[in-house]
């Protein structure tokens, strides 16, 4: 349980899938995921040129 009193403390959010549902997520690698990532990682990279 250290792992879910970290995330609680934390304020992560956990996802659960139910088994063989993943395929209906999918649509969301382009449409959420994608350019989240890329988000993340132009923003990652900002940081680190300013450390």
């Amino acid at each position: 349980m250290p792992f879910l009193k970290y995330s609680i403390s934390n304020k992560i959010i956990l996802a659960n899938y139910p088994p063989h549902s993943t395929h209906r997520l999918q649509p969301l690698d382009v449409s959420l995921f994608s350019p989240f990532a890329t988000y993340y990682s132009q923003n990652l990279d900002d940081f680190l040129s300013r450390s």
